[in-house]
């Protein structure tokens, strides 16, 4: 009788190490998808409305989208100079978007690798890239149906904390 309780003991004891051991390894595992770099919640909203857009060939949305990197300047541009500058943004855009379907493949999924968010103040000189506002930039792993390794660096903008963020430069490019 000993001998047969010490085996069931044994038994119970094994059952009990490998299920805490599948528990510990199934949560870590299942934690390790979810890990990644803080972004903030605007910044998050506007990925996934820009890559959606990405994946469904909407150029009028990504055309709303880059709207900052247009408006470079526009306080004192006349209205007929306003509407060439977006005549040419969007036709601009479309080209870009195109290059990219034909490079690439169609859109499948995105992951950000990184995420830096900084303030230019108001009394800083402006630049072509640094204008006053709140800027963040993005770097994320895209996969393509001809490409699974792309590296799309996003650079956005908003005037003001209460702003919506908008599309100030943009890079895609395959990792080695």
């Amino acid at each position: 009788m000993k001998g047969s309780e010490a085996v069931k003991r044994s038994w119970t004891n094994r059952t009990i190490y490998a299920t805490a051991l599948a528990l510990f390894l199934g949560s870590y595992l299942l934690g390790c998808g979810k890990s990644g770099p803080a972004v903030p919640e605007d910044c998050r909203a506007f990925l996934d409305r820009y890559f959606e857009a990405v994946k469904t060939k909407d150029l009028a949305t990504l055309q709303s989208l880059t709207s900052a990197f247009w408006n470079w300047g526009g306080q004192g541009i006349p209205i007929d100079n306003a509407e060439k500058t977006r005549e040419v943004r969007d036709i601009m855009i479309a080209n870009h978007y195109k290059s990219i379907t034909e490079q690439f493949g169609d859109f499948k999924s995105y992951a950000v690798t990184s995420a830096k968010v900084t303030r230019v103040p108001e009394d800083r000189p402006a630049t072509e890239v640094f204008r006053p506002g709140i800027h963040a930039e993005i770097e994320c792993k895209a996969k393509f149906s001809k490409e699974s390794r792309v590296r799309v660096s996003l650079h956005l903008l908003k005037e003001t904390q209460e702003s919506a963020y908008s599309l100030f430069l943009w890079k895609y490019q395959t990792e080695p």
